[in-house]
């Protein structure tokens, strides 16, 4: 959970539910402010969605229109709590859309429907 390289620009993970999220909006503007062409993808579960992160940098990843690819992995249960006890608004992909970011839904185990995504540059939901 800890590990990272930053020579290969991996910043891993960290033991903060949605704490990524923030660190990736972090790190691609950084790379806007000095002119590098650089994507950011930040994975993260659906219980980083009930975060202040996740709404902080949904916002300012679409405000400022940075190259970032949010993938929310959903498995229907945030920390060992089912969505649907922990959540008012269950539709995790809604959540993003309504900051008008770029939102799809894809079925991760397909592998076609995965590999069919493409890069617009422009702050992304998965």
């Amino acid at each position: 959970m800890h590990i990272f390289d930053a020579d290969h620009n991996f910043y891993g993970g960290n033991a903060i539910v949605g704490g990524g999220l923030s660190l990736a909006v972090g790190l691609v503007l950084r790379d806007k402010m000095v002119g590098e062409a650089n994507v950011t993808a930040c994975f993260f579960g659906e219980g980083a969605v009930a975060e202040g992160e996740f709404h902080e940098s949904m916002n300012l990843a679409e405000l400022w229109d940075l190259p970032v690819l949010f993938v929310c992995e959903n498995n229907g249960y945030a920390m060992g709590s089912a969505l649907l006890r922990t959540e008012s608004e269950t539709d995790i992909h809604a959540k993003a859309a309504a900051y008008k970011m770029e939102v799809e839904q894809v079925d991760g185990m397909g592998v076609i429907a995965v590999a069919a995504i493409r890069e617009t540059g422009r702050p992304r939901f998965l």
